[in-house]
């Protein structure tokens, strides 16, 4: 695949001036993920564990974007790509996934440059993969971790032939595995409220915003199970864990049409750049100019719209050991937190409001309707018996604001 791989075309001033303030100015160019799914006595409802059943298989990925410049033209493109998966699996099944990726390898026409029993390392243009097949792990040496008798390791890396990827990134998944499994928050019996002014009784303004993927997808970003289908993280119509060679298909899919991939992969990424920013977004900017939000938006979204309407964020879905669970410094003038769109308190943000006096009031329909107009409860994880909750979308809460409050 030759880099760099160009995902938008035909960009015009107002998109470039768009990247430099949406993008390039806070340094957010990269896209990152990280997925680790173990089978765990803890989810062996979702991960199918049992005392012989133990794998694991975590996905990492950074890739850069930036502007490609032609004589005449400007585009976004993927610049250098990363990604590095680990699975731990019995013996046999290490052997299907190394059959299965060593016959696609040579069907598409991959060069060789070098290549054993337990490792490879495969170019095609600007993009090269490794593979390498070892007993254990250092970092589970380490940690202590084990595996039932049988089981093996197999590494994978993709990744443009000139890795730009610091030692410190790559160390994001073991950082992150070192957590443990996420303990789901207990759900309380928030306080639903239908009556904006009531926020003003209450003396719960001026207020501080915390952004999850509602408001992104309003705006015609992906959500992040698109992720979950592209990279095989779990089953979205069961909910269970992707293992083994005949589900798990990510490597064969980058090796048989990398360009195709890649494509697929960078669309939450292209589609940030290009999206509109909704109503909602530009009620934040007024109530923010006003004095009724204050402080940075704390978002989970990498798509920068906040920015684009100038406002700052703070981007908080990172993997370094230090902003896994960030300490959160809320402005000193808020009075409570407004969650919009997001399910689960990964970041532990809304825990941190409770411990400094902040109200949390959530806004999530707690649900979504099918394309029959059917309407599905899908209840947040986090909400506790002392919060606040209103029962609307991202954009039915900038037209109840407008309605109450103008």
């Amino acid at each position: 695949m030759a880099l760099p791989v160009e995902v938008l075309t035909h960009l015009n001033e107002k998109l470039v001036n768009r990247w430099h303030t949406q993008f390039e100015a806070s340094g957010n160019t990269n896209l990152e993920g990280l997925w680790r799914r173990t089978q765990n006595r803890e989810n062996k409802d979702e991960s199918g564990w049992s005392p012989t059943d133990q794998r694991r298989r975590i996905v990492h990925y950074i890739d850069q974007y930036d502007l490609v410049r032609h004589p005449e033209d400007v585009g976004l493109g993927l610049i250098t790509p990363y990604l590095w998966r680990e699975v731990v699996s019995p013996s046999d099944e290490i052997a299907k996934y190394l059959e299965l990726l060593r016959a696609d390898l040579n069907r598409r026409r991959w060069e060789k440059k070098e290549s054993g029993d337990q490792y490879g390392h495969y170019i095609k243009d600007d993009l090269e993969i490794k593979y390498r097949v070892f007993e254990r792990d250092p970092h589970d040496e380490i940690e202590g971790r084990s595996f039932p008798p049988g089981y093996i390791v197999m590494e994978t890396t993709i990744s443009s032939v000139e890795d730009s990827v610091s030692s410190d990134q790559k160390q994001h998944p073991w950082e992150v595995l070192k957590t443990g499994i996420r303990k789901k928050d207990i759900r309380g019996n928030p306080e639903e409220i239908d009556d904006l002014r009531i926020l003003e009784k209450r003396g719960l303004l001026p207020m501080q915003v915390e952004l999850g993927c509602g408001p992104s997808i309003e705006a015609g970003i992906p959500p992040l199970y698109y992720l979950h289908g592209i990279y095989y993280v779990h089953n979205s119509h069961t909910g269970k864990f992707i293992f083994g060679p005949q589900k798990d298909k990510l490597l064969i899919d980058i090796v048989q049409n990398p360009e195709k991939f890649y494509g697929r992969a960078a669309l939450p990424f292209s589609a940030s750049l290009i999206a509109e920013p909704t109503p909602f977004y530009k009620l934040l900017a007024e109530l923010h100019d006003q004095g009724i939000i204050v402080g940075d938006i704390i978002t989970n979204n990498f798509d920068g719209l906040p920015r684009v309407v100038g406002l700052k964020e703070r981007y908080i879905r990172r993997y370094d050991e230090v902003n896994i669970t960030p300490k959160i410094d809320f402005d000193p003038d808020a009075k409570s937190l407004v969650v919009v769109g997001v399910h689960a308190d990964r970041r532990r943000v809304e825990h941190s409001a409770r411990d400094q006096g902040i109200q949390v009031i959530y806004v999530d329909p707690e649900g979504y309707r099918l394309p029959d107009g059917t309407f599905t409860s899908h209840l947040l994880e986090s909400p506790q018996d002392e919060d606040l909750i209103i029962r609307k979308t991202a954009a039915e809460f900038a037209d109840m604001w407008k309605s109450t409050f103008r």
